[in-house]
């Protein structure tokens, strides 16, 4: 009777720890989700001509005002950041959240960006990095 009582206890014990842990994965989940969705369509805008996309990225995060949403592509392209910015000013992208203001913007890349770029591998002798971000938050 004792070792029912004990496989009891275990299963009650490893019963609760999935409830917990599927507590702290769904809001995880959930903000990928919303990340992913705001994403897509920067994620499937063209590229300018003769650029080539080296990274994308969508994430979710806790600010003071709220949460944050922000999507990124990073590219290598032979084009000025007033030339980047209209090209992928052309369409109104919906904001991650009702009431929350969605923000375009474009930057090179710093030396330390560059740096950590020709660490990875990446040849990047003679080409120019733009970061085209979009930023989604609370007004």
């Amino acid at each position: 009777m004792d070792r029912k009582r004990g496989f009891l206890y275990l299963g009650i014990i490893f019963a609760s720890l999935a409830v917990i842990w599927v507590a702290f994965l769904l809001p995880a989940l959930g903000d990928k989700k919303v990340a992913d969705a705001f994403a897509e369509p920067l994620f499937t805008h063209a590229l300018p001509e003769g650029a080539e996309q080296v990274q994308q990225e969508a994430d979710r995060s806790k600010t003071d005002a709220g949460k944050m949403t922000a999507a990124y592509l990073l590219l290598s392209a032979d084009a000025t950041e007033d030339e980047l910015y209209t090209f992928y000013n052309d369409m109104d992208y919906p904001p991650a959240q009702e009431g929350d203001t969605v923000t375009l913007h474009v930057k090179a890349l710093d030396q330390s960006s560059l740096d950590a770029l020709e660490q990875s591998g990446l040849d990047t002798e003679g080409k120019t990095f733009w970061f085209v971000y979009l930023v989604s938050q609370p007004a």
